[in-house]
């Protein structure tokens, strides 16, 4: 009879790709949802121009077509990071595999550092 081994945290982990799965379906909806309605509220507006949409434009956007689409780029853009932060926890403290968590870490600062240049420069 075969030995159970124990069943690590590994990328094809069911429980780490439902919540993976999860957490990217609920930020890219959320997002489409959002740039949808700012752009029929920008649409129902006089003001047929173009919009520049920026991640950080939310508070100070002109109208409300602007922060609406400016909150959903920024959830479309923290979406990735709230995927790699799941896959962190679940590696960290729920398997307790620090080889796969600091693959995850080291992706987390690699994307936090392109979202701190893009906003600088």
């Amino acid at each position: 009879m075969p030995e159970e081994t124990e069943h690590r945290g590994t990328p094809a982990d069911p429980r780490t790709n439902t919540v993976v799965k999860v957490v990217l379906r609920v930020g890219l909806t959320g997002s489409l949802l959002l740039l949808v309605a700012g752009l029929v509220a920008q649409l129902a507006t006089a003001r047929h121009v173009a919009v520049d949409v920026r991640m950080f434009h939310v508070f100070g956007a002109p109208s409300l077509g602007e922060a609406l689409m400016g909150l959903g780029v920024l959830i479309l853009t923290l979406t990735p990071v709230a995927g790699i932060l799941s896959v962190l926890g679940n590696w960290l403290l729920r398997e307790r595999d620090r080889g796969f968590s600091a693959v995850a870490a080291i992706v987390l600062v690699v994307l936090a550092a392109a979202v701190i240049v893009g906003f600088l420069g």
